[in-house]
C-alpha cells in the first residue's frame, strides 16, 4: 500500500507539471499537413487515355517480339546456308581432289584443257535457289507482321 500511494501522488505531480500555465480559453492553431496519399478520383478521360496508351505498348511489345522471332528464324536460315556452303565447297573439293587423282593424263594435255563437270555446280545452284527461297518467305512474313 505503501507503493500505491507513493504512484498517485507522482502520477498527479505530473500531471501539474504538465499542465500549461495558460488559460483552458486559448488554443493553439493547428498545422494542416499535406495529404500523403493520392488523390481518390481519377477523371474518366484521363483513365481511358492510360489504358489506350498501356494496350499501345502492349501491341509494340507484341510486334517486337515477333519481330525478333523473325530476326532469329533469319540468322538461323543464315547458319544453315553457311553450313550449306561450307559443306557443298569440302564435298566439292574432295571431288576435284578424287577426280584428279584418278585421272591418267595423256602427254600434251594440261590442267587447263580439262572441263569441269557440271554435277557440283547444279547443286550449289540448287542450295542458292532454296536460301533465296527461304529469304523470300521470311520477307513475306515480315511484310505480314507491319
Amino acid at each position: 500500500m505503501l507503493f500505491r500511494r507513493k504512484e498517485s501522488t507522482d502520477i498527479n505531480e505530473i500531471k501539474e507539471a504538465m499542465l500549461p500555465d495558460e488559460p483552458a480559453h486559448i488554443q493553439e492553431p493547428r498545422t494542416v499537413s499535406a495529404p500523403t496519399s493520392a488523390p481518390l478520383f481519377v477523371k474518366v478521360d484521363k483513365y481511358r487515355e492510360i489504358l489506350s496508351g498501356i494496350q499501345e505498348m502492349k501491341i509494340f511489345v507484341s510486334g517486337t517480339r515477333q519481330l525478333f522471332n523473325v530476326l532469329h528464324e533469319l540468322e538461323t536460315v543464315r547458319t544453315d546456308a553457311i553450313n550449306i556452303m561450307r559443306a557443298t565447297i569440302q564435298r566439292l573439293e574432295k571431288s576435284i581432289v578424287e577426280i584428279d587423282s584418278e585421272l591418267l593424263r595423256p602427254r600434251g594435255v594440261g590442267v587447263s584443257d580439262v572441263v569441269q563437270g557440271n554435277v557440283e555446280a547444279q547443286h550449289l545452284e540448287d542450295s542458292l535457289t532454296e536460301l533465296q527461297t527461304q529469304l523470300a518467305g521470311l520477307r513475306k512474313e515480315l511484310q505480314e507482321l507491319k
